[in-house]
């Protein structure tokens, strides 16, 4: 649904469930947010970003 909001250059994903997540892949800027986070926050600053 909400690729239908954004614009074709936008890449939009949708991920159900937290059993599987991993940690995705942050650019730098990201990474140094949640540098000092608990792995579970950093999950979720993953998932949603």
């Amino acid at each position: 649904m909400i690729e239908e909001l954004l614009p074709d250059s936008v890449v939009a994903v949708e991920m159900l469930g937290d059993e599987s997540i991993r940690e995705a892949p942050l650019y730098p800027e990201e990474a140094a947010l949640v540098a000092r986070a608990v792995p579970k926050r950093r999950r979720e600053f993953a998932a949603v970003r």
